[in-house]
């Protein structure tokens, strides 16, 4: 059984989910969840499609089935052409107390476990549609005891990692692998990674939920609307937003940026010690002849200056470009961070929003032609009517 004081932590992290049939019935394209606990359920989790998604830190207790990985678009065959799961990754995973931890629907996706830990799981991964133990547990003779923490512990299997599916390794050669263990890095930088005894390396890797602000007040959160930027995407950004980043990181205050477009035409600085929210992902977009030439690169926003060290959070903002910026570097980033967590990313995405000129080439000739057709036909068509009704009155012994 997984202690109380680790079940609290998990119930600190995020909501105990408790019993259902599926208790999260998951779907879409590339995701990452952390900091989940499922217990008492028929099935903890259900995965019917996405491309790829990874899940850290998950606990999973007292359940039929830990985890149903499913064949195309939530079937149950395993022919099915329907949008199947491309691949899950599990890292961090503690499973407990059930019959079934992982039932897969093979060969249709692809399965990575690392850093996991079963306790008293009778059979850990299952082929769905052949039933296929490729996994065993511990209420039978395990074939994969060499990775077992401590014999004398028939309950409890260690798996440092292990995966199903195609490998690309170094020199991008393919290989595919049946369901076997794998080589894992043991020790990770002190950086990546926080003390989990719950974990068959007494660590996990540390992640830090995004950042909240509930004490500030509103004087120490700066509107960049309210003081001069536009977001419009037309107007030019640059200045205004290089002032208000200055200012706020001096006063330690939170910029916040409604949703909008801010043009750019030269580099951003976003300073040490800023912290930035977005609202609904608004985009700083670079654009001009200043990020025109591949062979002159130019950073659009530059994250603190060479050498720094210490605070920088930023959250909810779209770092894209528009038109011909072939040389544009979107985000470069310097600032080291002054301790663990210090400094980060939180749902802030590079988007390249340029089309390529074949494209736009492509779509201006496919355009032109529907509508020089759309024109003329009436015309065409009416001229026709005329030429038989003329033909018609000329030659009217013909008919």
């Amino acid at each position: 059984m997984v202690p109380t004081l680790l079940k609290e932590r998990y119930t600190q992290v995020c909501s105990v989910l408790t019993p259902s049939q599926f208790r999260a019935y998951l779907g879409n394209q590339q995701f990452t969840a952390t900091g989940l606990l499922f217990s008492h359920c028929h099935v903890g989790v259900q995965i019917h499609w996405d491309w790829s998604w990874t899940m850290q830190d998950l606990l999973i207790q007292d359940c039929n089935t830990g985890i149903v990985i499913a064949a195309g678009a939530g079937t149950d065959d395993p022919l099915s052409t329907g949008q199947g799961v491309g691949s899950l990754t599990l890292v961090d995973l503690t499973m407990s107390n059930m019959p079934l931890g992982i039932s897969a629907s093979f060969p249709v996706t692809s399965l990575y476990l690392q850093n996991a830990r079963f306790q008293n799981v009778t059979t850990i991964v299952q082929d769905s549609a052949t039933e296929e133990i490729l996994f065993r547990g511990t209420a039978t003779t395990n074939q994969n005891r060499s990775q077992t923490k401590d014999d004398d512990e028939d309950d409890e299997i260690d798996i440092p990692a292990w995966g199903y599916g195609t490998l690309i390794s170094a020199g991008q050669k393919n290989e595919f692998i049946p369901g076997a263990p794998l080589p894992f890095p043991s020790l990770l930088p002190s950086s990546l990674v926080v003390s989990d005894p719950s974990k068959p390396f007494g660590t996990k890797l540390y992640h830090r939920k995004r950042p909240e602000y509930p004490t500030l007040g509103s004087s120490q959160i700066f509107n960049v609307r309210e003081y001069g930027a536009a977001g419009d995407g037309v107007s030019d950004d640059t200045a205004v937003l290089n002032k208000i980043f200055d200012i706020a990181a001096n006063l330690s205050a939170i910029i916040y940026i409604p949703h909008g477009v801010y043009v750019i035409t030269n580099t951003v600085l976003i300073p040490l010690g800023s912290r930035v929210v977005g609202q609904a992902w608004p985009q700083i977009m670079a654009v001009g002849e200043g990020f025109g030439d591949a062979n002159r690169p130019k950073v659009a926003v530059r994250v603190g200056e060479r050498g720094d060290v210490g605070v920088v959070e930023i959250q909810g903002i779209m770092f894209t470009v528009r038109g011909g910026t072939a040389g544009a570097v979107l985000v470069e980033w310097n600032v080291h961070e002054g301790g663990q967590g210090w400094a980060g990313l939180w749902g802030a995405y590079p988007l390249s929003l340029s089309p390529s000129p074949l494209l736009c080439f492509l779509l201006s000739f496919v355009l032109s032609v529907f509508l020089l057709f759309f024109f003329l036909l009436p015309f065409f068509l009416l001229s026709f009517y005329f030429f038989l009704l003329s033909y018609y009155l000329l030659f009217p012994h013909m008919y």
